[in-house]
């Protein structure tokens, strides 16, 4: 396997922030022409409900297709960040994108993903704080993540338990509506390693 380069400053905060908080935050990735073609292109995908797994049915929301090939996906995993993080478990072997809606009185029960190694949600629509919807994330602590829209958050969700609180709506906001695109991604865990237990050592 080729000798990588030695670790980046944000490198280091990455691996940093994944091993105490559980997340990492990279602020204002997506520009508002961004995610305004990244809106724009899922609005011609499928739509479908979607309830948590297969055995799980209590809680709904939606879930929307988003092709690999689309311009979609390329703005939830830019090439920048496709840097950052293979310089620090190698490229991906595989990248699946889509994106969830949420609506009023919905939200996602605590629980971990089944699969994939890392996890980059992309904030497109977020509602005022007043109408709840958070993204709150268990390791060592709870932690309640707000994010504006075009934030990206990168953590491992097969690993550290997750959850949103409840959307409701408001005298101001009685529709809220929270959208986030997601990128789930797989590494080879012979050449790369656990994310879990990544360390700057």
């Amino acid at each position: 396997m080729p000798k990588r380069s030695p670790l980046s400053c944000e490198d280091q905060v990455l691996i940093q922030d994944l091993s105490e908080r559980g997340f990492h935050i990279l602020p204002s990735r997506l520009s508002q022409p961004s995610l305004g073609r990244v809106i724009d292109c899922l609005k011609q995908q499928r739509l479908r409900r979607t309830p948590l797994n297969d055995t799980d049915h209590s809680h709904w929301w939606d879930e929307v297709d988003c092709p690999a090939n689309t311009i979609a996906a390329q703005h939830l995993f830019t090439e920048q960040v496709k840097e950052l993080v293979s310089q620090i478990w190698g490229p991906p072997s595989l990248c699946v994108f889509w994106a969830n809606v949420y609506r009023a009185g919905e939200r996602i029960p605590r629980h971990r993903d089944t699969e994939g190694e890392l996890q980059i949600i992309t904030a497109l629509s977020i509602p005022p704080h007043a109408c709840g919807g958070a993204l709150i994330i268990h390791h060592q602590q709870s932690h309640e993540v707000l994010l504006s829209p075009g934030d990206q958050l990168i953590f491992s969700a097969s690993t550290t338990d997750h959850e949103t609180s409840v959307l409701s709506g408001t005298a101001d906001c009685p529709n809220p509506i929270r959208a986030v695109g997601v990128c789930r991604l797989f590494f080879s865990a012979a050449e790369n390693g656990s994310v879990a237990n990544s360390s700057l050592t």
